[in-house]
């Protein structure tokens, strides 16, 4: 299995502090730490014309490389519809969701070309803080899938320089969906830029 570089101390604690948001005063620092950092995997499915993704665990950056390269494969090889199950997801960074709204432009235009299901209530109220109920298809309630194998999907491995592109990107997503989001990821998203500058 493929195995992605885990990000900076430097880089996780800016991160950590920006998406937080108010969650952070409830859950305390420490057990933020222990929940975002806890393993998280993928398990995948194709029916038709739609991808099936399952998240378990708390869907952070270390899923985002996997994820985004699944998502292209999958559109280029047809598919048009994402629906991304929550059901198993304890909690999301700010990274996670901005590439969701990546999947949501790659897939077919139109009602539910991404769904999100059965997410709880936590990670619902994180979607709705930076607005992705206005650009995604929530559906509330309990949704009961079809006869589907889901099958692990293995790690992508990326470089730093990758990563960092992608974080950057998924956090230029928030704030194209939803203006107040400049406010909250601009400084995060001026010391990427700073430091992408700075690579070798």
């Amino acid at each position: 299995m493929m195995v992605v570089r885990e990000p900076s101390r430097a880089q996780s604690s800016v991160v950590d502090f920006v998406y937080m948001g108010k969650y952070k005063g409830r859950v305390g620092w420490a057990a933020w730490r222990r929940r975002m950092t806890a393993h998280s995997s993928m398990e995948v499915a194709r029916s038709g014309e739609a991808v099936y993704v399952r998240i378990n665990g708390p869907g952070n950056m270390k899923l985002c490389p996997t994820l985004q390269d699944f998502a292209r494969r999958m559109v280029k090889e047809g598919y048009t519809k994402f629906i991304v199950n929550l059901k198993d997801c304890s909690t999301m960074d700010s990274t996670f969701m901005g590439t969701l709204v990546e999947l949501a432009s790659l897939a077919k235009p139109g009602a539910e070309s991404l769904l999100i299901i059965n997410a709880k209530d936590h990670c619902e109220g994180l979607l709705e803080g930076l607005g992705l109920d206005n650009v995604l298809q929530i559906k509330r309630g309990y949704t009961e899938l079809p006869d589907i194998e889901l099958e692990p999907l293995p790690e992508y491995a990326v470089k730093q320089a990758e990563r960092i592109r992608l974080i950057k990107q998924a956090h230029e997503n928030l704030v194209e969906i939803d203006e107040r989001n400049r406010e909250k990821f601009g400084p995060f998203l001026r010391q990427l830029t700073k430091e992408m500058e700075n690579m070798p």
